[in-house]
């Protein structure tokens, strides 16, 4: 609200640009590396390895050649510059690619203090070359170099908070005014909001429910995903084409509890996993059919999608 008229132009423009440039990657999933159905991580994974075209498609960390044919291997993870245990920052620009073997080892360290300690000052120097080049030739921003030369001991004290209230004015002033009024009042984020969606299998339900209009205008597709499963999906879509997306968010918070917060901020926290936090995965997460943990859906997960889009149904959005 606080930007002029050129600044929101120059927001609108590098969104759109963004918008533009990730559905050409996109493209390029499908035609080159024969994934039929590209999903956000995926996107993420191509930038974070074509940000590392001016070191030789090699690792920051140690230095590791990333072949292309490797790049949605196992062999290699999406891995968190500063620990998520210190910062629920899940953004790109605390994001890069490296050896899996390595992110298990690096732990619950930042990057800097992670190389420090594992090689020796000629190593780190030659570490702090290749960041330095990224940086210069624009292949990463001011955001991910500081990330990338952060010490543990050098994160400010309000960069350790992992939620909206400390980063956003909203944020914080609801919290303020609603802690006058409520006995206790818990902070969340979006990507706390969004890991919920997905275990609570809500991402879809907005396509479901707008299907037969999509289909009517020949807008729709069926696929085959990497998994061999047949897809349903309506070409091109997001969640801002319905505005019922902001429902679906507030379903998703509404039943977050301060236990999930605790669990998420604290997930690669190797230190921090205490009686407490196992505990918490006890009492509110299951492994799915793949084995991977989700958080219990308040009630069965299938009524409980039947019950959102019942409500869906029912809403009316007001311009």
């Amino acid at each position: 609200m606080k930007k002029s008229a050129k600044e929101r132009a120059d927001l609108i423009s590098s969104i759109n640009k963004a918008t533009a440039d990730n559905e050409k990657i996109r493209q390029l999933l499908i035609n080159e590396f024969g994934i039929q159905r590209p999903s956000r991580n995926d996107v993420i994974r191509y930038r974070l390895y074509d940000e590392l075209s001016k070191v030789g498609y090699h690792t920051l960390y140690s230095d590791t050649y990333i072949p292309r044919e490797e790049l949605f291997s196992k062999r290699f993870d999406i891995e968190h510059i500063i620990p998520q245990s210190r910062l629920f920052d899940d953004s790109f620009a605390n994001k890069t690619i490296e050896a899996r073997d390595i992110n298990i080892e690096k732990g619950n360290a930042t990057a800097l203090d992670f190389v420090e300690a594992k090689y020796d000052s000629e190593y780190v120097k030659e570490y702090r070359n290749r960041v330095d080049k990224l940086l210069k030739e624009g292949k990463i921003g001011h955001g991910k170099y500081n990330k990338l030369l952060t010490k543990e001991n050098d994160i400010p004290e309000d960069f350790i908070n992992r939620d909206l209230r400390n980063t956003q004015y909203i944020s914080r002033k609801a919290l303020e005014i609603l802690s006058e009024v409520a006995p206790e009042v818990t902070a969340t984020s979006g990507s706390i909001t969004e890991r919920l969606r997905e275990d609570w299998q809500l991402i879809d339900v907005l396509q479901e429910l707008n299907w037969d209009k999509y289909d009517r205008q020949g807008l729709t597709e069926t696929i085959v995903n990497r998994d061999g499963n047949t897809v349903r999906r309506i070409k091109d879509w997001t969640k801002r084409n319905d505005h019922r997306h902001h429902a679906v968010d507030a379903v998703a918070i509404a039943f977050t509890r301060a236990e999930y917060v605790h669990y998420l901020n604290n997930l690669n926290a190797q230190s921090d996993k205490g009686k407490e936090f196992y505990a918490i995965r006890e009492r509110y997460l299951e492994r799915d059919k793949h084995n991977n943990l989700r958080f219990r859906s308040p009630i069965p997960v299938k009524e409980f999608r039947t019950v959102v889009k019942d409500q869906l149904e029912k809403s009316f959005v007001s311009h």
